[in-house]
């Protein structure tokens, strides 16, 4: 996979989200920057950290005021939302939420609290690898 980016003033580039799609990389995701000078790359890796767990979640959300009701679910459970993407479907809009929990037993509790709140979750799974993707 291959892309032709610019570095800007400040000297920052942005990665295509293609790419971070395909590493299942979010906002707010440490990257380490290594520079390999006898070859002349920079390799971008994902740092993973010890202390927060990511859960994924796919819901379908029948009405729109649903979407209060999942940001809700997520804040009670003492959870953060670090992702949220939703697309507008025939049967209402399909959205894949990724949150912060403390660890596995949190994220089927805040599954659990969505389903509670009428919100139909399709999917849920530790995200890549289980930590910050």
């Amino acid at each position: 996979m291959k892309a032709l980016v610019r570095i800007d003033q400040k000297g920052r580039i942005t990665i295509p989200l293609f790419i971070r799609e395909a590493l299942g990389l979010r906002p707010e995701t440490t990257v380490a920057v290594e520079v390999n000078e006898e070859k002349g790359i920079i390799i971008l890796r994902p740092v993973f950290t010890d202390n927060e767990f990511l859960m994924e979640y796919e819901v379908l959300l029948g009405r729109p005021e649903l979407l209060e009701d999942l940001i809700r679910c997520v804040i009670d459970e003492g959870a953060e939302v670090r992702y949220l993407k939703c697309l507008n479907e025939e049967r209402g809009n399909r959205c894949v939420l990724i949150a912060s929990v403390i660890d596995a037993k949190a994220g089927n509790s805040l599954r659990a609290r969505l389903v509670d709140s009428g919100i139909q979750v399709i999917s849920s799974a530790p995200a890549k690898g289980g930590l910050l993707p």
